[in-house]
């Protein structure tokens, strides 16, 4: 897949205002966090709301084709598999962002049981 098309799948434009949501959270919490808690705590919801746009785009591919067929998955410049392969690695990515501070981000967002079978 190439740059741009990642670009338009990820709607980036909309990246500044997902991470100055995450800033004003961290100040409206009171929490005291490290710079570098703060960064990984932004590239976390950073990755994760880019996750959430291609895997919007690869389950609404079909709608896509007949409603909006300039999007790149119905306009071909990627392909459905690629881009949920791509989601899930961005969401994982993000999810590990947390993780790597100590922050139980499986426990929350995913199910007991789920969380239980996914440990090594």
């Amino acid at each position: 897949m190439k740059l741009n098309t990642a670009l338009k799948l990820g709607r980036v434009s909309n990246l500044p205002t997902v991470m100055t949501n995450a800033l004003a959270g961290v100040a409206l919490s009171g929490a005291s966090a490290g710079g570098g808690q703060i960064a990984l705590l932004i590239a976390a919801a950073a990755l994760a709301y880019i996750a959430g746009m291609f895997l919007n785009d690869a389950f609404d591919a079909p709608y896509d084709a007949l409603h909006q067929p300039y999007r790149p998955i119905p306009a071909g410049l990627a392909l459905r598999p690629e881009v949920f392969g791509w989601g899930f690695a961005l969401l994982a990515g993000g999810l590990g962002c947390l993780r790597s501070q100590g922050w139980p981000a499986g426990r929350w967002f995913l199910p007991a049981r789920w969380v239980r079978a996914l440990r090594v």
